[in-house]
């Protein structure tokens, strides 16, 4: 999807899309395999594998981020506060919560701080 976004976009204009850009790219290509990377069953990755993944997903992200830049669009963190605040979403909520966490780079028990570098873009959505 990264190198389709203007076609994305061009094709269905009142597409909405969110972004999450995780950083660095080391921890994503990290996060990516101890996810499951090619062993997952759906969707099938058999095109990243004979690719060097972090250029690989280095270009992806340079992608994304230049089409975020150049829509103009706001980034957020994905902090407690804007889930609740901004989003309105109910962070007590059980299987919500677990999201969050996964967006926020939480272990599983919810202890520490979101990971700030991530951040989050909402492509024609009000936020």
């Amino acid at each position: 999807m990264a190198y389709c976004l203007d076609w994305l976009v061009g094709t269905f204009p009142t597409s909405k899309i969110i972004f999450v850009i995780k950083q660095p790219i080391e921890e994503c290509v990290e996060w990516w395999q101890s996810a499951g990377g090619f062993d997952i069953t759906y969707p099938k990755y058999d095109w990243y594998k004979n690719k060097d993944l972090l250029k690989e997903f280095n270009r992806q992200q340079y992608n994304i981020k230049k089409f975020i830049n150049d829509c103009e669009y706001p980034v957020y963190a994905p902090t407690n506060s804007f889930f609740k605040n901004k989003l309105s979403i109910d962070i007590s909520n059980k299987p919500v919560s677990e999201y969050i966490k996964a967006i926020q780079l939480l272990p599983p028990n919810g202890e520490g701080d979101p990971d700030l570098r991530t951040q989050m873009c909402f492509y024609n959505m009000e936020i």
